[in-house]
């Protein structure tokens, strides 16, 4: 036999779930006696304590220190990435990077990362090239004059020793522009 929809017992309005059926009165929230201060813990002191390094005690969004990466440190937008690519004013290679610069309007050093999938497969191993540029664009930002820098990798040979390259990265492009400044 069939049954249809209406008839089981899922679909049927009760009376007692009705809306009329409810009550209008609040009821008050009870305490939970199992919660009571009086049975905590006794060694803990009255006021919210913050374990070490919690806590808002530097400005949130600003660069405190010289080795911080705030957005204004990056090149975001297509458009800079095309200005620096086309204009291709400042080259450097280094191992098995590529970098190109030009000079920005006193905005610091900011950094644009080219890692293709032609050159690693792996998201792990991109994601490690980038991570170690950064750091090391990090540390020596505060050296270089206000340039938009774009670093990209041209082939994996050699990754191995990426920290050094990095590094040899960005003193390269120092030389190189205190060369076109002189000229």
């Amino acid at each position: 036999m069939k049954r249809s929809l209406e008839s089981r017992s899922f679909f049927r309005v009760r009376a007692r779930d009705h809306e009329a059926n409810v009550s209008t009165q609040r009821i008050e929230a009870k305490t939970h006696a199992w919660l009571s201060r009086s049975h905590g813990d006794s060694q803990r002191s009255e006021g919210t304590q913050r374990a070490k390094g919690e806590g808002t005690e530097t400005s949130v969004g600003l660069a405190t220190s010289p080795r911080d990466f705030p957005r204004t440190s990056r090149l975001t937008h297509k458009h800079q990435y095309d200005r620096v690519l086309a204009s291709r004013a400042i080259r450097v290679r280094s191992g098995c990077f590529r970098a190109f610069a030009v000079a920005n309007d006193g905005y610091g050093a900011r950094l644009g990362l080219i890692v293709g999938k032609r050159q690693l497969k792996r998201a792990v191993d991109r994601n490690r090239v980038k991570r170690v540029l950064r750091e090391s664009f990090r540390i020596s930002r505060p050296s270089l004059p206000p340039l938009d820098v774009v670093v990209q990798l041209v082939s994996a040979d050699g990754i191995g020793s990426l920290s050094i390259i990095a590094r040899d990265v960005w003193t390269n492009l120092i030389e190189e522009s205190e060369r076109r400044r002189e000229s």
